[in-house]
């Protein structure tokens, strides 16, 4: 959000200087940030852990995989 263009217009409409720009609290206290609403982001919240869950079995399952071919590939040179 604060990348946002909307944000970085009202920062640059806010601005106060002349070589150097200066954003006092005065002007940066009345930039409105839009902010979702508790259950939005609560949603939000239940998506991103849920991805992470995914993330987590996805990474655990490459470690098992990567075990099982460690083992196949020691029965096939087992001198290594």
């Amino acid at each position: 959000m604060l990348s946002s263009y909307i944000f970085n217009q009202a920062v640059e409409s806010s601005v106060e200087g002349g070589i150097r720009s200066y954003l006092f609290y005065e002007n940066f206290s009345r930039i409105s940030i839009a902010i979702p609403s508790l259950y939005e982001q609560k949603r939000i919240a239940l998506c991103i852990t849920s991805i992470e869950d995914m993330i987590k079995n996805a990474n655990e399952q490459i470690n098992l995989l990567e075990k099982h071919k460690k083992g196949l590939l020691q029965q096939l040179f087992p001198n290594n």
